[in-house]
């Protein structure tokens, strides 16, 4: 069987592929960084009987075209970001996905964007590689000298240590916007961090997440009670627009938002 993959892969599975007898071809975006056009794909479609792929924009026409395709793998957690999963199922072509297969990933992200806005790290980084705000003293030419009591030490409201050493993590409250593979990951890392943890998911189980120590409730007490909102659902017909301008109106003024997940869940148009 021909295998055709434009995905990002390891070599060892390649391997695995040929070992089982798989005739294996890569190209586009997991071979070179570039994907693939439309009339590049017609032309690969036309004699294979796997394609896995990734960020490959796989149309109807593409699949129209193959008259041996027999079953697609999207190596997304999304598979209909990549392929038009409603002609797939007219022309009977099963397409698989990996849910799931970046959560590690974006959970630790995650983590990382909450330590840098509750200790500043990315503002205060900033402000000391490329001004002069922090310290009084030019950096650009090393000219100046430090004070006997520097401004990173002043106790004045306005001094670096008064406006930028933050808030510890431990004690704080999550709240997951999705509790499934992605979030739980979250879950994990927040929790050893000695946070509390809510989600609002309809479709999870109470019990199954109370043994990650997460309390489901709905979402007007998630955004009240959260001091870090993070959205961590997939995109839906019944989650698109899920957090509204009454959700933000709920937030602490203290909390943060952070979307690692994506813009279609946020109803932008209302918040604004």
């Amino acid at each position: 069987m021909k295998v055709f993959i434009t995905a990002r892969i390891d070599p060892d599975q390649i391997d695995r592929l040929t070992a089982n007898g798989f005739k294996v071809e890569q190209g586009g975006f997991g071979l070179t960084g570039v994907k693939l056009d439309q009339d590049q794909l017609i032309a690969k479609f036309k004699d294979i009987d796997v394609a896995i792929i990734e960020f490959e924009n796989i149309t109807g026409e593409i699949l129209k075209s193959s008259s041996s395709l027999k079953i697609m793998a999207c190596l997304r957690n999304e598979p209909a970001a990549s392929t038009d999963i409603v002609a797939a199922s007219k022309l009977n072509i099963p397409v698989l996905f990996t849910p799931g297969r970046n959560a590690v990933a974006v959970a630790e992200y995650t983590i990382g964007l909450m330590l840098s806005v509750a200790r500043s790290i990315a503002t205060t980084h900033h402000l000391l590689r490329y001004t002069d705000e922090l310290t009084s003293v030019s950096y650009s030419d090393k000219a100046g000298e430090r004070k006997a009591v520097t401004s990173e030490w002043s106790m004045d409201p306005d001094a670096p240590f008064q406006r930028f050493q933050g808030e510890e993590l431990m004690g704080k409250t999550v709240g997951l916007v999705g509790a499934g593979f992605i979030g739980q990951e979250i879950a994990k890392r927040a929790s050893a961090l000695g946070m509390k943890l809510l989600a609002f998911d309809p479709y999870a189980k109470a019990d199954q997440l109370a043994k990650l120590n997460i309390e489901l409730v709905e979402l007007d007490k998630l955004a009240s009670e959260s001091d870090f909102v993070v959205m961590a659902a997939k995109v839906t017909p019944e989650s698109t627009g899920v957090f509204s301008a009454k959700a933000f109106a709920q937030m602490k003024k203290s909390a943060y938002f952070i979307n690692t997940a994506r813009a279609a869940l946020v109803d932008y148009a209302g918040h604004s």
